[in-house]
C-alpha cells in the first residue's frame, strides 16, 4: 500500500507543479513581448545596436544620423623596383624570372566613399589594374587586381597612411605566378 500512495504523491506533486508552472507562464495581454518571444521574466541581453551609442528616439524621429566620414578622391604616383632576393623554405621549388617589367613609375587614382570603401585604378609600370580596399581611420589597405585578367600582369597590395589632404605608403606586387616580384613607394594628394 505504501508504494501506491508514494506513486500517487509523486503524480499529485508533478500535476501541481505543472499547474503552477502553466499559470506562471501565461502572458499578460498588456505586457510587451520579449525580443525572443518568450514569456520569461529573466533578464535577457539587450539586442545589438541598443545602448548609449544608439540614437535617441528624438534623434530617430528627426532623421538625424550619427556622423559619417566624407567621400574624397586622391591622385598619386608610385615608383617600383625589382625584388632580387626572396627567402623560401628549403623544400620549395621556386625560381624568379628575369626582366624589367613592372619596374618604374605609374599613377594611382582612388575614390573613397563616406563609409570607407576604396576603389580606383593603377596604370604605368605595373600595367592597368583595379584597386579595391578600405580606409579605416587613417589606414588605407587595398588590393590591386588586373583590369584584363588574361594579360599576365601584376597583382598586389597597397598600404598607406592618409592625412587630411595627402597620403604615403608602400606597394607590393607580383605576377600571378610570382615570377617577377616588385615593391615600391607611393604618394597621394587629395583632388
Amino acid at each position: 500500500m505504501m508504494q501506491k500512495s508514494g506513486v500517487k504523491l509523486v503524480v499529485l506533486t508533478l500535476a501541481a507543479a505543472l499547474a503552477l508552472g502553466s499559470t506562471a507562464c501565461k502572458k499578460d495581454p498588456e505586457a510587451t513581448p520579449s525580443p525572443t518571444g518568450s514569456a520569461s521574466t529573466a533578464t535577457e541581453p539587450a539586442p545589438v545596436g541598443t545602448g548609449s551609442a544608439a540614437p535617441s528616439a528624438g534623434a530617430a524621429a528627426s532623421g538625424a544620423q550619427p556622423p559619417a566620414g566624407r567621400a574624397s578622391a586622391y591622385e598619386g604616383k608610385y615608383t617600383t623596383t625589382a625584388v632580387t632576393s626572396i627567402t623560401v623554405p628549403d623544400a620549395a621549388k621556386w625560381k624568379g624570372e628575369e626582366g624589367n617589367e613592372g619596374v618604374g613609375e605609374g599613377k594611382l587614382a582612388l575614390d573613397v566613399t563616406a563609409d570607407g570603401r576604396v576603389t580606383g585604378t593603377v596604370d604605368g609600370a605595373l600595367g592597368a589594374g583595379l584597386v579595391d580596399g578600405r580606409l579605416d581611420g587613417d589606414t588605407l589597405a587595398a588590393t590591386i587586381r588586373r583590369k584584363d585578367p588574361t594579360d599576365n600582369g601584376f597583382y598586389g597590395t597597397i598600404s598607406a597612411k592618409i592625412t587630411a589632404d595627402k597620403g604615403e605608403g608602400t606597394l607590393q606586387a607580383s605576377r600571378g605566378n610570382a615570377g617577377l616580384v616588385r615593391e615600391g613607394k607611393l604618394t597621394l594628394a587629395k583632388k
